[in-house]
């Protein structure tokens, strides 16, 4: 009996125990609720969101905020490139969103530019020594209304020798854009560059080496193994591209190699751990149908996507009904990337031109790591899919760029000198040097309203001839070359 009234008094609680379990899972879960929304609100980083402060005026300025990014907290990236006779710059500098501010962002990074050209430029020698500019930045939002902002500007020449690098830090007030005045400084930071990459302690996995306790390094180019350390010291032997070394200790600038059992130096910059490899990659295009006993002329455009002279271009591209590659940066891909579905929409052809068209030949395995990862996630994120071709900036490839970036390289055999030029009668006759254009590859620039110009007048004088203008993975192809190779230059397809 007593079992029984047990039984039916547990029985009679169970309504009660699930209606007050209800109550308390609700509560529960507006609790959570309630954590997560503050945390999304409050807490959680804000990739690319925006922030609004009051200027002087009261008006209020939208500041971008990417926490993505370590040194790039606020702003917007942007790029300036240009070529001025054996001047290659690439500027990159950030629109904060405040106007005063972007306007002395702005003639700063410009002023970097012209002191470089004014101090590098050539008097018009043919065989000038190359020098490259590659200005970069950091940007930090500092105690709530500071703009910090550092450019690292680092010129190196065609050797690859970094000749200097210096750090302007600067500092504005959001609240009226002006900049601190006494908060400005100029580092120079040259000496402190250490290019090494470690020989220790790393994982060999990835790469394709001979190891028995110390690191065979593949050249990068034609280098000398010197007796010190020193370029002016007599070079006993010459190393041949790809040729591998034994190295067996390294001090940031020189390497020290063993050659007939004996120490001898060679320069760190123009040693590789990483053994050339050339992989397949097969080539697959539409049936637009090009006839291959006709000729054909593969135009591309290089450092875009521009938000004023690209469109030009495609609307001249457009109008004839024909195509082009254009080999794009990551970081205008980012900016600009309407233009590049635009580009794909119509049949054109896009390739990979590095994420922020630095020399690569002056970076290290890891730095190109980097900029391939970046430049790669940007036009997934524009066309939902990596590019197949790349063309090294300033057509700068040696041994370590070709096999850290594992496309087939893309060279021209037309320069139009356009980036020189800046001129559409100039740029027409220096393509009309070439007599038949037939598998030629012509290098332009996107970025130019002249080059714009020139296409228009370009573009109906070519089909007037008789060329078939294509892709270059249509040059290629209907050349009989399906299969292309990674770390692999080409300049033309011979049939």
């Amino acid at each position: 009996m007593k079992d029984e009234e047990e039984l039916s008094y547990s029985r009679a609680l169970v309504p009660k125990h699930n209606f007050l379990y209800k109550v308390i899972i609700v509560i529960l879960l507006v609790i959570i609720g309630l954590l997560v929304g503050f945390y999304f609100a409050v807490i959680a980083p804000k990739g690319n969101a925006v922030e609004e402060h009051s200027s002087g005026d009261n008006e209020q300025v939208t500041i971008t905020i990417n926490d993505d990014y370590d040194t790039k907290q606020i702003g917007v990236q942007n790029i300036m490139i240009d070529y001025v006779d054996n001047c290659n710059c690439s500027v990159n500098y950030p629109e904060i969103g405040i106007e005063e501010v972007d306007s002395s962002i702005f003639k700063y990074a410009n002023s970097l530019k012209y002191g470089f050209i004014e101090s590098f430029k050539s008097s018009g020698e043919v065989d000038a020594t190359k020098y490259f500019q590659n200005v970069d930045y950091q940007s930090y939002l500092e105690s709530g209304d500071i703009i910090k902002i550092v450019f690292i500007d680092q010129i190196t020449n065609e050797a690859n020798i970094v000749l200097s690098q210096k750090e302007h830090t600067h500092y504005y007030r959001m609240s009226d854009g002006k900049e601190i005045d006494e908060y400005h400084s100029i580092i120079d930071t040259t000496n402190q560059i250490d290019s090494l990459e470690p020989l220790e302690g790393e994982d060999f996995s990835n790469f394709n080496l001979v190891y028995s306790g110390d690191i065979i390094k593949y050249a990068t180019s034609e280098v000398n193994i010197r007796v010190e350390k020193d370029i002016n010291s007599e070079p006993i032997d010459l190393l041949r591209e790809g040729q591998a070394i034994e190295v067996r200790s390294g001090d940031g600038e020189w390497d020290t190699v063993l050659y007939d059992g004996k120490p001898f130096y060679v320069k760190s910059a123009y040693l590789t751990r990483k053994k050339n490899l050339h992989k397949d990659v097969e080539l697959e295009v539409l049936d637009r149908g090009i006839d291959p006993d006709k000729p054909m002329v593969a135009i591309t455009f290089d450092d875009g996507p521009n938000p004023i002279s690209t469109p030009r271009i495609l609307d001249t591209l457009e109008q004839y009904g024909v195509v082009a590659t254009f080999f794009d940066l990551g970081q205008l891909v980012d900016r600009f990337p309407d233009i590049v579905r635009r580009e794909e929409a119509i049949g054109c052809e896009v390739g990979n031109h590095s994420y922020a068209h630095k020399n690569l030949n002056t970076l290290t395995d890891d730095e190109m790591q980097e900029d391939i990862r970046k430049s790669e996630a940007a036009f997934i994120k524009a066309l939902g899919h990596k590019t197949v071709l790349f063309r090294a900036p300033y057509g700068n490839a040696n041994l370590k760029v070709r096999e850290n970036w594992e496309y087939p390289i893309i060279k021209w055999n037309v320069d139009s000198l356009d980036w020189k030029t800046r001129n559409k009668t100039k740029i027409l006759k220096e393509i009309r040097k070439i007599k038949d254009l037939d598998n030629h590859i012509i290098l332009l620039h996107s970025i130019y309203g002249t080059t714009a110009d020139a296409v228009e007048t370009l573009v109906p004088e070519l089909l007037n001839q008789g060329y078939q203008l294509v892709t270059v993975s249509e040059l290629a192809f209907y050349n009989g070359n399906t299969i292309l190779k990674t770390a692999e230059e080409y300049l033309s397809f011979p049939k």
